[in-house]
């Protein structure tokens, strides 16, 4: 398992509701959005807007250093309209900005396992 490469994934479950959260981790997770214009505030939730085809798309933003978050790397989480369209593109938006990859099923845990994060009974 890579982990080093900045993943990225929808956090939030299936299903109908009016917002999902789109999360990043790793080394890049941070730059990539500031790239897209997001300004972050350590663990603090944000506003902020993402230029989405010829759209600005309001979104809530929050940072959490790698010494505080889930993963123990560096990971932003993105609220946005539960809409498919514009979560596909800005999954898309922060895997170029950060020069990342989709992420795998469980690899947010792994990461958290492997960045002693959890335990293995957890």
């Amino acid at each position: 398992m890579d982990l080093d490469t900045t993943i990225v994934a929808v956090s939030s479950p299936v299903g109908r509701s009016t917002k999902s959260l789109v999360r990043a981790s790793g080394s890049n997770a941070v730059t990539g959005a500031k790239k897209l214009g997001l300004s972050l505030v350590p663990q603090q939730m944000c506003t902020g807007r993402l230029m989405v085809r010829d759209s600005a798309l309001p979104v809530m933003v929050c940072m959490f250093p790698a010494g505080s978050s889930y993963t123990g790397q560096d990971t932003i989480e993105i609220q946005l309209p539960n809409n498919q369209q514009l979560v596909d593109c800005v999954i898309q938006q922060l895997i170029e900005a950060t020069n990342g990859r989709h992420a795998e099923a469980g690899e947010f845990t792994a990461r958290a396992f492997f960045n002693g994060r959890i335990s293995l009974t957890a």
